[in-house]
């Protein structure tokens, strides 16, 4: 019996009002935006300037490259509009682990839709 090795696309994903996919180069000012916004951190912790942002990004998506990966992020976006509304992140992903470590955060506009319920 043969297993495949886990990759990135396993983590796609739909619901009815939303697309999950694996976070790419092209979402980079919707992470500045997010994680350098002081009201959407203000229960998370302080602000990303913006060269930490473009930094941390670039090292997500480093690790997002490695085999087997070290950490998953997903683009949450409008499954109509394709509009960006959040990212979802388990940052220390390990798929030999009994449970995983999963953050949710969304663009103000996006906050009070019921979105994280979905």
């Amino acid at each position: 019996m043969s297993i495949l090795p886990l990759v990135l696309e396993t983590f796609s994903c739909e619901t009815e009002r939303l697309l999950l996919r694996p976070l790419t180069e092209g979402e980079e000012a919707l992470f500045h935006a997010i994680y350098t916004d002081a009201e959407t951190m203000r229960y998370i912790g302080v602000p990303m300037s913006a060269d930490q942002a473009a930094g941390t990004f670039r090292k997500i998506l480093a690790g997002m490259r490695q085999h087997p990966f070290r950490c998953a992020y997903l683009a949450i976006l409008d499954k109509v509009s394709r509009e960006p509304l959040g990212i979802c992140g388990m940052p220390q992903f390990d798929a030999a682990a009994i449970s995983q470590e999963v953050g949710l955060v969304l663009t103000g506009e996006a906050r009070s839709r019921g979105i994280a319920r979905e």
